[in-house]
């Protein structure tokens, strides 16, 4: 089973890799042919499927998956701004707040991508593992079941009730949780949970 994932992964990879080529379809389509989110559903099955630890060694390890490589590209990215090779600009509390995966908002409350563009995918990631850790905290064989219900109760209401100007003081919120990517997560979950039983 987790080989075929892993060949669903490549496949995923491949179609985002097409995507940043640039390249049109005919009839000018531009599309990762839902690579990303099949990346999402893919991480919500695994997380669902191997959730059998503590919280703190589940972030721990995906801090540890996640971090450095994420942190050294930043790093190589911004030097290149630094050195002038790029029209993005990167200040101290920008890099921070790309390094924290704290989403950035202009004050139009439109999304600013991280330095490493590709880094809004990973700010998504690092809030469903943070409230999967949180599930896993209150019952670890219930994980799955509340991290899937709770996000998805809290997506529904935050749409329902145009929630999103008011949460804008808590950004990593507003945007995980106002996007629909986020559903992706729940899917992976639910699939998971389905195979299961």
């Amino acid at each position: 089973m987790i080989a075929n994932i892993q060949i669903l992964r490549a496949l995923a990879a491949t179609a985002v890799a097409f995507y940043h080529t640039g390249y049109r379809v005919p009839g000018f389509l531009h599309t990762d042919f839902l690579g990303v989110a099949v990346f999402f559903v893919i991480s919500g099955f695994i997380m669902s499927h191997i959730a059998r630890e503590s919280a703190g060694a589940f972030m721990m390890h995906r801090i540890g998956r996640i971090v450095p490589l994420y942190w050294l590209a930043t790093f190589l990215y911004v030097t290149v701004i630094l050195i002038g090779t790029s029209s993005k600009t990167a200040t101290a509390v920008s890099l921070a707040e790309d390094l924290l995966f704290i989403p950035r908002f202009s004050e139009g409350a439109t999304p600013i991508e991280p330095a490493l563009s590709v880094g809004w995918t990973l700010n998504l990631e690092m809030f469903f593992y943070v409230m999967f850790a949180l599930a896993l905290a209150i019952n670890m064989r219930l994980a799955p079941i509340i991290v899937a219900a709770f996000l998805l109760t809290l997506w529904l209401v935050a749409r329902a009730c145009d929630l999103g100007p008011l949460l804008l003081s808590g950004r990593m919120i507003t945007q995980s949780i106002l996007c629909l990517a986020l559903l992706y997560f729940i899917f992976g979950t639910w699939l998971c949970l389905v195979r299961r039983r």
